[in-house]
C-alpha cells in the first residue's frame, strides 16, 4: 500500500487528503481481504493438465520439495500454462511462466504451440528480461521440457537441469502458484490459438513484467511449526520482487542500480491501463470465437471453429 500511494501521488494520479493517506497506510491486510473478498470470487475457476512425459527424464535429476531451497537468486522453476477454454482440442496458445524461487522475481511469455522450438524461444526472451544470473532451472516431466532441444540449451549456458516427481505438483510449486496468481488472474481462462493473440499476449506480459515485479508484494514461507496434528506456517512480510533483489547482499551494485532506476520512471497508473487495454482486446477476440463444435462420422471426429462477423 505505501508503494502504490506514493507512486500514484507522484504521478498526479491521485489526490487525497493527509488523513486519507494516514488511514490508507494503517490499513491492515486482513482488511484490505476482507473489502475485496467478492472481487476475488470472480476469478475462482479451474484448468486441467496437459502435462505428458517422456522416456528423456529418466536422464534427467529429481529435485523434490522436501530437498534443501537453495537461497541465492538464478534458481528459476519453469511451467506451462495451457488456453485451451475448457476444450484440449486442435492446436491453442500456451504461457510460459519463469519464476525465481528466492526473490519470486516472475517473467512469462506467450508460445504458439508448445513445440519444443517454441517453448525454447520464449524461455530466451524471459531469461533476457531476469535481472541476474541464471544457474538452474526446475520443471516438470512434460515433453515440452524433457526433450533434447531443452537439454542442450542448458549445456550452452551452463545451467543445471532439474525435474519433479511425475504427479508430485509440490515439486514445483513456486510457479504453480505464479500461474494462478498472474497467469490465471490476468489472463483468464478463454481460449486463445491465433497468431494475433498470441502477439497480444506477449504485450500484455511486457507490462506485466513491470507491474509485478516492482509492485506486487508476496511473503515467502520461513518455517513450519507443528503442533501435535496442527501446522502453523510462518512467513516475512510481504516484498516485491524488486525489493527482495535490492535487500541481497549477492546481487551486484549495477543490477541494483538498474532496478532503481527503471522503479523510478515508472508509472502505475499508466501500466494499469496499457494492461487493461490488452485485457478488453483479449476478452473482444474470446467473445467473437464461437465455441468448438467437434462432430464424429463414423470413427472419425471433425473440429468446427467459426467466427461471428
Amino acid at each position: 500500500m505505501p508503494l502504490f500511494v506514493e507512486n500514484l501521488t507522484r504521478h498526479g494520479h491521485l489526490s487525497i487528503d493527509e488523513e486519507t493517506r494516514q488511514l490508507l497506510l494503517q490499513m491492515s491486510p486482513a482488511t484490505i481481504g476482507r473489502l475485496l473478498v467478492g472481487e476475488r470470487k470472480r476469478y475462482v475457476l479451474h484448468g486441467i493438465s496437459h502435462t505428458r512425459s517422456t522416456p528423456l527424464g529418466g536422464r534427467i535429476p529429481i529435485q523434490t520439495c522436501m530437498d534443501p531451497p537453495l537461497d541465492i537468486p538464478g534458481v528459476l522453476s519453469v511451467d506451462l500454462v495451457g488456453h485451451d477454454g475448457g476444450q484440449a482440442v486442435d492446436d491453442f496458445n500456451w504461457t510460459l511462466t519463469v519464476t525465481d524461487q528466492t526473490t519470486g522475481w516472475t517473467e512469462a511469455g506467450a508460445v504458439r504451440t508448445k513445440a519444443e522450438i517454441y517453448v525454447v524461444a520464449a524461455l530466451e526472451s524471459c531469461l533476457r528480461r531476469y535481472p541476474g544470473r541464471v544457474l538452474s532451472l526446475h520443471a516438470d516431466n512434460g515433453s515440452e521440457f524433457m526433450n533434447g532441444h531443452l537439454v542442450r540449451f542448458c549445456h550452452t549456458h551452463d545451467i543445471t537441469l532439474t525435474r519433479s516427481r511425475p504427479y508430485h505438483k509440490n515439486d514445483n510449486a513456486h510457479v504453480k502458484e505464479k500461474n494462478n496468481s498472474i497467469v490465471r488472474k490476468f489472463v483468464g481462462y478463454d481460449r486463445h490459438d491465433t497468431q494475433e493473440e498470441v502477439d497480444l499476449l506477449n504485450r500484455l506480459y511486457s507490462s506485466l513484467h513491470l507491474l509485478v515485479n516492482w509492485f506486487l508484494p508476496s511473503q515467502k514461507l520461513l518455517h513450519k511449526v507443528r503442533t501435535g496434528s496442527h501446522i502453523t506456517k510462518v512467513y516475512d512480510r510481504a516484498q516485491t520482487p524488486c525489493a527482495r533483489m535490492l535487500a541481497r547482499k549477492d546481487v551486484s551494485e549495477e543490477t541494483k542500480q538498474q532496478l532503481r532506476s527503471t522503479r523510478a520512471e515508472l508509472d502505475l497508473a499508466s501500466l494499469h491501463h496499457e494492461i487493461l487495454h490488452c485485457q478488453e482486446q483479449l476478452d473482444e477476440m474470446a467473445k467473437r470465437r464461437q465455441p468448438l463444435m467437434i462432430k464424429k462420422r463414423g470413427n472419425y471426429a471433425y473440429i468446427i471453429r467459426e467466427f461471428t462477423a
